[in-house]
């Protein structure tokens, strides 16, 4: 019996763990849309005051979900969108 509600919970964290990383795939498409944008318009990759308001928007979840873990996620997030938006920028990635 506890096997079978165990295996059940996995069930469900396999499944959110996909959705989650479909996701996070969906907003990298987004992102390459934003660096396009950009590109078009001559704008910079880094927008402050755009992170800090979205950095506001995750800490939201800090009653659910470690501070810690938002903050680096948030940071990680960032990284890589940035990353990404300044490879889309300089043609170094399709």
């Amino acid at each position: 019996m506890r096997k079978l509600i165990m295996d059940e919970l996995r069930k469900r964290i396999d499944e959110l763990d996909r959705r989650i990383l479909e996701l996070i795939a969906e907003r990298f498409d987004v992102v390459r849309e934003i660096a396009e944008y950009k590109k078009e318009h001559h704008l910079p990759v880094e927008d402050r005051e755009r992170e800090e308001v979205v950095r506001e928007k995750y800490m939201e979840f800090s009653d659910r979900i470690p501070k810690e873990f938002l903050e680096e996620f948030w940071d990680t997030m960032m990284y890589y969108s940035k990353k990404v938006q300044e490879e889309v920028i300089s043609g170094e990635c399709d």
